[in-house]
């Protein structure tokens, strides 16, 4: 996590090193076209991919150890539990999360998938 919010220092009070920088923040290589932004692949994606590893895992290190683990005590669960007790719970909080996500953009990928539409165009979303 230090290394992320140090290159986002870096980043933000650094001018001169933000062509460096940006590629852990910002895809690379973007392509426009007449219905949005395209993005070719290329190597630099791997910055951006492996910043978004670094967040996640840090996310769900500080959620088990320090907020699920601590929910554990509070709500008696045995000592020699609690660490079982949060990753449980954080499998619930993430699949839980992803599935909904899922539902969300399901219908926004029907329609792009039967229209052609590219993703940048606007399409309508379920209406909730």
């Amino acid at each position: 996590m230090t290394l992320i919010v140090g290159i986002a220092a870096m980043h933000k009070f650094f001018p001169r090193i933000r062509p460096y920088t940006r590629k852990f923040f910002f895809l690379s290589y973007a392509s426009p076209t007449d219905h949005g932004t395209i993005y070719t692949q290329c190597i630099d994606h791997i910055y951006f991919v492996s910043a978004w590893v670094v967040l996640f895992t840090v996310t769900r290190a500080i959620t088990v150890e320090w907020l699920l683990q601590l929910l554990a005590g509070i709500l008696g669960v045995a000592k020699r539990s609690h660490l079982k007790f949060a990753e449980q719970v954080w499998i619930f909080l993430y699949y839980s999360s992803i599935w909904s996500l899922a539902m969300v953009l399901a219908p926004l990928e029907a329609v792009i998938l039967h229209t052609g539409a590219h993703i940048t165009t606007k399409v309508p979303l379920a209406r909730f």
